[in-house]
């Protein structure tokens, strides 16, 4: 049988485009809250996590009782171990549906350190229950994320015999999955109608998929720069992408997708990882490289005017990644700092920008989980597209920090700074639906 290191699951075929092995921080113990029902009567949604039993868990942040408990979608998770027989049962992470109503995440099978022999993408509703397969299949799904309309899956499988990926498509009301395109590593971003795919693959390649009975493939023909995923704009007709402007030079440029025109917006050196803001009017993007004192890929942050490129401000700090909030005012990044009890490793300091004002505010200085560290930092421009951190009303986020050695939990953290962190689960990733 074919051995593999089934606990890194998740990110095995994304983190091929990263050659930087991720530290976890020093530890950081933190105080837990008394509930401040007044400051949270304003968020929504539901925030789903793995817990630190690597089950799957849905939590209502609005329920403060005394009596209120996560809702416990999975109850099987076992880790691996050298036993040859001895089971497992692992889950990824969970991603919810743009609509709010469905939970997807992987759970695969198998014995001892090997290859998985049942390998799925799972559905839960919103109230945890009714967990169904909408994939199964001999191939291992690493990552999946949803098209916007709700009604498919992109679905990235690795098979036991190599190292290159396959992008699949899966419908959620059922049916087989279809592979549409294969790429070593191989990330794309979704149509914001559902109707095609921008696929990057190979870090070669950057190809339109239109998603027909049968699948048409137009290759944009641009000689590619670094990054990961590319991004398509909120209205559907543009695209970012780095492009080799010369053999020693390389610019982000926004692409027209009806002529597949590049426009240059700056020039980049690194690793360009960006996204668009939710109402399209600006682009954030991270020139990353490993060039500081811990040697993770993190670099200054700008933000641009999308129509040309203007800079309208500049982090420099050595920000590792960023998320904007879904009402597209305020974007929060995340940057190391140097730890106060002197350990070697770095913590990370969660900070806020307001659009307009761009004057940095520090919210929160944490250890976050290795989970969330070394799985979604990492490759946030690919997770962003698939899963987020924020409330639905742009108020507060979701993070989770390690306790202790052998204590992680999940905060939320209201970005007023009027309170503190509250501690609503135990586990190391976590994420808000949209609705």
């Amino acid at each position: 049988m074919t051995r593999w290191p089934v606990q890194r699951l998740i990110v095995a075929g994304l983190a091929a485009a990263l050659t930087t092995t991720a530290c976890l921080p020093g530890t950081l113990n933190l105080p837990l809250p008394s509930i401040d029902v007044d400051r949270i009567t304003n968020q929504n949604g539901l925030i789903a996590y793995r817990g630190d039993d690597g089950n799957i868990y849905i939590v209502n942040p609005l329920d403060t009782s005394l009596e209120a408990r996560p809702t416990q979608v999975t109850s099987d998770a076992k880790a691996p171990v050298q036993d040859e027989a001895e089971p497992y049962r692992v889950y990824g992470l969970p991603s919810w549906s743009p609509d709010g109503l469905h939970l997807a995440f992987s759970g695969v099978s198998g014995t001892g350190q090997n290859f998985p022999t049942t390998n799925q993408v799972l559905l839960a509703n919103r109230e945890g229950v009714d967990v169904h397969a909408t994939y199964e299949g001999e191939h291992w799904p690493i990552y999946y994320n949803w098209s916007p309309t709700s009604a498919q899956l992109g679905v990235l499988t690795q098979s036991a015999a190599g190292q290159t990926f396959a992008l699949r498509r899966v419908n959620v009301d059922g049916g087989d999955s279809e592979a549409i395109d294969t790429g070593s590593p191989l990330f794309w971003a979704w149509a914001p109608d559902g109707s095609a795919l921008l696929v990057h693959a190979s870090n070669t390649r950057l190809a339109a998929l239109q998603l027909g009975a049968v699948v048409q493939e137009r290759d944009l023909g641009l000689a590619l720069g670094l990054f990961q995923a590319p991004a398509i704009s909120p209205n559907g007709q543009h695209a970012l992408a780095a492009a080799a402007a010369s053999e020693t030079r390389q610019q982000l440029v926004r692409i027209d997708l009806a002529t597949g025109q590049p426009q240059p917006l700056i020039d980049v050196v690194g690793l360009a990882s960006f996204t668009w803001s939710p109402d399209g009017e600006r682009v954030a993007v991270i020139d990353r490289t490993t060039d500081n004192k811990y040697q993770y890929p993190a670099g200054p942050l700008q933000v641009l005017t999308a129509a040309d490129g203007a800079i309208e401000t500049t982090v420099d700090e050595d920000v590792i990644a960023f998320f904007w909030a879904p009402n597209a005012k305020r974007l929060a990044y995340l940057a190391l700092v140097d730890p106060k009890d002197g350990a070697s490793q770095p913590n990370v300091t969660l900070k806020l920008l307001d659009v307009g004002g761009w004057t940095p505010r520090e919210v929160v200085v944490i250890s976050p989980t290795d989970a969330f560290f070394s799985q979604i930092v990492p490759l946030f421009d690919q997770f962003s597209q698939s899963t987020s951190p924020w409330s639905p009303d742009s108020s507060s986020f979701v993070l989770t920090f390690q306790e202790s050695s052998s204590s992680a939990g999940v905060y939320l953290i209201n970005l007023d700074g009027a309170s503190a962190p509250r501690r609503v689960g135990s586990g190391d990733v976590a994420f808000w639906s949209s609705k």
